[in-house]
């Protein structure tokens, strides 16, 4: 195609795609011109960060994913039994029966970027096999999830504003990382899928209760594809959530029993085979990324398969992943975005908690928000043990710094007479 067809097929589909979008969100008895602008921002969004990344960075991973992806399409059109084939026995096969494996030429490590190409390789079908045009779908399913995500914030912790759904798909740090093509874009899109098959798995519809367990279970099964770590620190704040809806009353007791379970099993399996030895397969990810060439790295104890390392290295894994980047480590135009974005984030924080407290606290009572809580102050503390890289950090927490900030905004009035 040359780049009029391209920019008419473009139009195309965000006209197609924004309708789609407005009867929607209608349907949910919602302002569809508000889900239509989120997916427009979150378009032009993934647009700059195709952009960016291709004239700062050459060897970027979103413009590999995709000419690979485009390599991908050929091969379904023209030798589909090797296109299939290739998810099962691709070119990384080491470690298979290690899910956890760091190796350079682990299956388990490449399987998430094998999903991802794939699902463009189909997306290139209807795209022209253009990467802006692929922005545009990868977007559509990505505003669907976090329409889900803001749908079941509303009616779990019912409140009556916008600022969840501003904080949801506008907030800076989650529109630019999570729009690009990129792996962070599925995590986002199939947590969010999650959550919200969680929530209606909670309702107890038996008509519809299967339609959800399957695709909550698809969504489980494919994140822990993408990004298995991030599955499995899901799992028990989803399971401790819908005990927590059957047993308001003991939401609390429920969350900290079920993390300390969590915690005793993952230290305990430290006397398992190395295979199954979390701590050391935790400290084995994090030496992934110490090696790795870096412009943005930061100093950080080296993690041993122990209780008492893990203890000592908690105050830096605090420090990185809810304190970085420092006002002197800015290096260029993305850390100052990313410096913007952590103070914007702690000055949200902090109105709620001097103007908004009593609404606070009444939102903290709900399982949803002990879930969200929890689930994201997990992913800080993984995040921040095992990636000693700014630029890195930043991108991996942009959705769990949304999810933080969902209760303190479903706390904030919308207009002063809603108080």
């Amino acid at each position: 195609m040359n780049q009029f067809q391209d920019w008419i097929l473009g139009a195309f589909w965000i006209v197609v795609f924004s309708y789609l979008l407005f009867r929607i969100a209608t349907i949910k008895n919602e302002d569809g011109r508000w889900l239509v602008a989120a997916f427009i921002a979150k378009i032009l969004a993934g647009i700059a960060y195709g952009y960016l990344f291709q004239k700062l960075y050459p060897q970027n991973d979103t413009w590999i994913y995709f000419s690979e992806s485009v390599n991908e399409t050929q091969t379904l059109l023209h030798n589909p039994n090797t296109y299939f084939n290739s998810l099962f026995y691709g070119t990384h096969q080491d470690h298979i029966p290690d899910f956890f494996s760091s190796s350079d030429n682990s299956y388990w490590k490449y399987l998430g970027t094998y999903v991802l190409i794939k699902w463009l390789s189909v997306i290139n079908l209807l795209s022209g096999s253009n990467y802006y045009v692929d922005v545009i779908f990868f977007n559509l399913f990505i505003t669907l999830a976090l329409f889900g995500l803001y749908l079941t914030a509303k009616k779990t912790l019912v409140f009556n504003n916008r600022w969840v759904f501003l904080i949801i798909f506008f907030f800076p740090g989650l529109l630019f990382w999570g729009s690009g093509i990129h792996k962070d874009g599925l995590v986002v899109m199939l947590c969010a899928s999650i959550i919200v098959s969680g929530f209606k798995i909670s309702k107890g519809n038996e008509n519809s209760a299967l339609k959800w367990w399957v695709l909550g279970i698809a969504g489980f099964v494919l994140l822990f594809f993408v990004r298995n770590v991030f599955a499995i620190l899901l799992a028990p704040a989803i399971i401790a959530w819908l005990f927590s809806v059957k047993f308001r009353r003991l939401t609390f007791g429920i969350f900290s029993i079920t993390y300390l379970i969590c915690l005793v099993l993952f230290f305990s399996s430290a006397l398992l085979p190395d295979t199954f030895n979390l701590p050391l397969k935790m400290a084995e990810r994090q030496h992934t990324f110490i090696i790795l060439p870096a412009n943005s790295r930061l100093e950080i104890r080296e993690l041993e398969p122990g209780l008492k390392s893990y203890l000592s290295v908690l105050p830096q894994a605090i420090n990185h992943s809810f304190l970085r980047p420092y006002p002197n480590e800015l290096k260029g135009g993305l850390y100052y975005l990313s410096f913007l974005v952590l103070l914007l984030f702690y000055a949200i924080i902090i109105y709620v908690l001097l103007f908004f407290r009593k609404e606070l606290i009444n939102i903290l009572r709900n399982p949803f928000s002990i879930f969200l809580l929890s689930f994201a102050i997990c992913s800080y503390l993984l995040i921040g043990y095992t990636v000693p890289i700014t630029g890195a950090i930043v991108r991996y927490k942009a959705f769990y710094e949304v999810l933080l900030l969902i209760p303190f905004a479903a706390a904030i009035p919308f207009r002063k007479d809603h108080r």
